[in-house]
C-alpha cells in the first residue's frame, strides 16, 4: 500500500510520445484510504483513512497547493465484517461532514469541517447496527444510511 491520495489530470493520460502522466498533487496518509470526496465547490477534499482520521484538504489556486486543513479523530476500525466507513460532505456544503459511527447508540456523526468539532449526531432507536455508507437525495433534504446487511435508515427534517 502506498498510503497516498493522488490528484490527476485525466487529459494527461495517454499523451503523445508515450510520456508517463504525473499526479498534480500527492496527499500522504498514515494507512490505507477507504474514500475520497470533493466538496460541493471542489475547493476541498475529504478523505477517510484507516488510521482513525477523517482529513479535510484545502486546494489552492495552483494544483500543488493542496494542504491539510483539518484532521478529525474518528474511529474507522470497522473490522472485516462491516463495510469500511466512507465519510461524505453534506449535500451542497463545504462545511459539514457526515460519517457512520461505532459509538452507542448507533448513528451518524456530523462534524464541522473547518475545525473538526462534533456538530451533531443523528440517532434513532431503530438503528441498532453500524451504518457505514451514506447517500443523499439530490434535491430533497433526505439522508439515507445503510449497514452491511443491506438495511437502510432514512433521516429527513421533521415537518
Amino acid at each position: 500500500l502506498d498510503r497516498t491520495v493522488c490528484l490527476w489530470d485525466v487529459r494527461a493520460f495517454g499523451g503523445a510520445g508515450g510520456k508517463k502522466a504525473k499526479p498534480l498533487a500527492t496527499l500522504e496518509h498514515g494507512l490505507s484510504v477507504t474514500a475520497a470526496r470533493f466538496s460541493h465547490s471542489g475547493d476541498r477534499l475529504l478523505t477517510t483513512c484507516n488510521d482513525d482520521l477523517l482529513r479535510v484538504f484545502a486546494g489552492g489556486k495552483a494544483d500543488k497547493d493542496w494542504a491539510l486543513q483539518t484532521a478529525i479523530k474518528h474511529n474507522n476500525k470497522t473490522g472485516r465484517y462491516i463495510t469500511s466507513f466512507q465519510a461524505e460532505w453534506l449535500r451542497g456544503s463545504d462545511e459539514t461532514v457526515v460519517c457512520g459511527s461505532l459509538l452507542h447508540p448507533r448513528g451518524i456523526d456530523v462534524f464541522d469541517a473547518s475545525d473538526g468539532s462534533a456538530a451533531e449526531r443523528l440517532e434513532h432507536d431503530n438503528v441498532t447496527s453500524v451504518v457505514s455508507l451514506i447517500a443523499q437525495h439530490p434535491t430533497q433534504p433526505v439522508l439515507v444510511a445503510s449497514n452491511s446487511g443491506g438495511k437502510c435508515f432514512c433521516w429527513r427534517p421533521e415537518e
